[in-house]
């Protein structure tokens, strides 16, 4: 069951009681909430910068427009793959990067700090996807790309030996400057 609006509310603001200072709202697809406008209206952004997580495809013009007005301060767009296919596979959804590469291009233009989300594993890192990505990212100028560790769920069920090594990650390092 989710949280209401009120609950969501009550527990903002006791996070930022703690000391939190970065709100992430991630998912699924936060923007699937009704209430997402609302909700991020509520963070003070005095007290606490509030960003979120979308796969992109809830971002329409309206939305971003949206987003920004209440506050949000960064969105991280999640690219699976450089090829639109692959990724669209990986998400489940045909036609979702195209979408991700719009709502990337909407969010910018609403004045939010945007940037793209991936992970990385060893077979990314060996054929070129993982550069391919953070191209893409210089390309469309994104403020930033967020590169995580796999988890080994899903399609990675079980499956460690796709874990980057401390080395392969000291190399992608050096080629993300």
């Amino acid at each position: 069951k989710e949280l209401t609006t009120e609950e969501f509310k009550n527990l903002l603001d006791q996070a930022i009681a703690l000391g939190v200072v970065n709100i992430t709202l991630t998912g699924g697809e936060p923007l699937l909430r009704k209430d997402l406008f609302e909700l991020i209206k509520h963070v003070n952004p005095d007290d606490a910068n509030c960003m979120m997580f979308s796969n992109g495809e809830y971002l329409t013009e309206d939305n971003c427009n949206r987003l920004a007005e209440a506050g949000l301060f960064s969105v991280l767009v999640s690219i699976d793959s450089p090829d639109p296919e692959v990724h669209d596979k990986f998400r489940g959804i045909k036609g979702l990067y195209d979408k991700a590469m719009k709502g990337i291009e909407r969010a910018k233009n609403a004045g939010i700090l945007v940037g793209i989300s991936t992970y990385a594993t060893r077979e990314d890192y060996k054929d070129g996807s993982l550069e391919k990505i953070l191209e893409i990212g210089k390309e469309i100028g994104v403020h930033e790309v967020v590169v995580f560790d796999p988890v080994p769920t899903g399609k990675l069920i079980g499956n460690t030996d796709m874990i980057l090594s401390r080395e392969e990650k000291e190399e992608i390092a050096k080629f993300t400057n």
